[in-house]
């Protein structure tokens, strides 16, 4: 046993008590305890401190930061926007978004009421409109014209006096869609401008759970 062991070097020469905390420690039937063999006492509240940080660090045993859960999927989401993250507050359906197929529909909606092409800067062209140009109200209404809304034009004065040809009804569904479209062109010019720093804060994320992980790892094999 541990005391025939002890006989032998570099172990030869330990005290009684020098081998009685050899016995607890690697014994067969030893607890480990030695806190008495070597008369040190802990408070109780150190003790459950100690206890509960055993048990946490214990409970880390099959987590790992960074690899899944609801953070990566954040990360994963936001680092994918785009217009069609973004709905309209006048559409209850949803479906008008700041995406390709929301900004195709409204272009679509201006052309059958207005007979022109109206599409938005930095969109996919609509059909036969592919040199779409700054408005020009002293032009003449041409069904091959193709003009860019903006968040100011055409404005208001514009349409009814362009678009002059159509009844009172008419005239006040083409200003709403106007209105609608100078909207989407101010929301899509803030879109744009507004950076998506996602992808920085997801690698400096995964960095960080690196090596909150490596410190969870080593201190789990300290125990």
């Amino acid at each position: 046993g541990v005391r025939a062991v002890a006989q032998v070097a570099p172990l030869k020469g330990l005290t009684p008590r020098q081998e009685q905390v050899l016995d607890a420690c690697v014994a067969a039937d030893g607890d480990g305890d030695v806190r008495e063999l070597l008369n040190v006492t802990i408070g109780v509240d150190d003790r459950q401190a100690a206890e509960r940080l055993l048990a946490a660090i214990l409970g880390l045993r099959t987590e790992r930061l960074g690899e899944r859960g609801l953070a990566e999927a954040c990360f994963q989401a936001y680092e994918r926007v785009s217009g069609d993250n973004f709905t309209a507050d006048w559409d209850a359906s949803q479906a008008q978004t700041l995406g390709a197929a929301g900004l195709a529909h409204m272009s679509a909606d201006l052309h059958r009421m207005s007979l022109e092409q109206w599409t938005f800067e930095g969109a996919p062209a609509p059909d036969d409109c592919a040199l779409a140009r700054d408005f020009d109200p002293n032009s003449e209404v041409m069904t091959s014209n193709c003009w860019f809304v903006t968040e100011f034009r055409p404005a208001a004065v514009e349409v009814k006096e362009r678009y002059s040809f159509l009844n009172p009804e008419q005239m006040v569904l083409l200003q709403t869609g106007f209105d609608r479209a100078r909207a989407t062109a101010e929301a899509l010019r803030s879109l744009r401008a507004m950076p998506n720093t996602a992808s920085e804060v997801h690698r400096g994320w995964l960095a960080a759970a690196a090596s909150a992980n490596e410190a969870v790892a080593l201190a789990q094999r300290s125990l």
